[in-house]
């Protein structure tokens, strides 16, 4: 049987980011460990020279994979593990080559088109950045920088880049792992499930948004009573960093409540389980 794409109301937006909560909920420290370890294999391959940038770019839909096959282990109560972000390794071949080929292009254009941008700024956004080139900078020089004009359009056009570009790719990885897609037809499912639920997808992207909002208002209530009540600014930190790693790994896990509720998968595709032995549970 073949991959068919389901009739989703708009009303599951909301109920995509409800079930993603319940799944962190039950491996929160195991979800948070996972984007750490991301980040980490991140950093390190983008200070390769030459193509690392590329290279840490076209890792960035492994990681969307690796919260589904994680979320998907923990609904059938099995831990998250760090051995998810290899996901894509521990395919067959031929459906390796397409997820890399996948991989490989989402990072080409996004380097291209960071290019583009960066070029078409010019002199204009170098000036405007210069108040961070202080040997110490003040609240007033970061406050330049990021109202600079020059600054606003730079990141603007970055984020549209990457919304655009993300939008072909949302699901194109998982119908490769998953629905056994080639590369092209992937990027087109992707496209059309994304259109056909557009509905869902905004109100799950809205959803997301207020809730990261009231997150961001919560913890600077508390960060702002701790500072007058201790003064504890190293805790107040590792609190902020603890909440902006909890809403990411949130963000993640929903994915594949979104990926499963869009598409219908072969009743013979085989399940993604990580090897229990790789790595030890979190």
């Amino acid at each position: 049987m073949g991959l068919k794409l389901r009739e989703v109301p708009a009303s599951q937006g909301a109920l995509w980011l409800r079930q993603g909560l319940l799944a962190f909920g039950r491996r929160p420290v195991g979800y948070m460990a996972l984007f750490v370890a991301y980040f980490a294999a991140f950093s390190l391959v983008g200070a390769l020279t030459v193509v690392g940038e590329w290279l840490a770019l076209a890792s960035v839909p492994m990681l969307s994979l690796a919260y589904m096959a994680a979320t998907r282990d923990v609904l059938q109560g099995r831990p998250v593990r760090i051995s998810h972000l290899l996901a894509v390794w521990r395919t067959p071949r031929p459906t390796r080559r397409h997820a890399l080929v996948l991989c490989a292009s989402f990072g080409a254009l996004l380097l291209a088109g960071f290019a583009l941008i960066n070029a078409a700024a010019g002199a204009e956004l170098a000036e405007a950045l210069q108040p961070l080139s202080k040997p110490q900078r003040t609240a007033a020089d970061l406050a330049e920088v990021f109202t600079h004009p020059a600054v606003v359009r730079h990141l603007n056009l970055t984020m549209t880049l990457m919304a655009v570009i993300s939008v072909p790719y949302w699901h194109a990885l998982a119908l490769v792992h998953w629905g056994r897609q080639g590369a092209l037809q992937a990027l087109f499912s992707s496209l059309l499930g994304l259109w056909r639920t557009r509905g869902a997808f905004v109100l799950f992207l809205v959803s997301f948004l207020g809730l990261s909002m009231a997150t961001a208002v919560l913890i600077g209530l508390v960060a702002a009573l701790l500072a007058l009540a201790i003064g504890a600014g190293p805790l107040v930190l590792a609190i902020g960093t603890a909440a902006w790693l909890g809403m990411a790994a949130l963000f993640y896990a929903s994915q594949w409540f979104m990926f499963a509720d869009t598409f219908e998968l072969p009743t013979d595709e085989p399940p993604a389980v990580v090897p229990e032995a790789a790595t030890p549970p979190t």
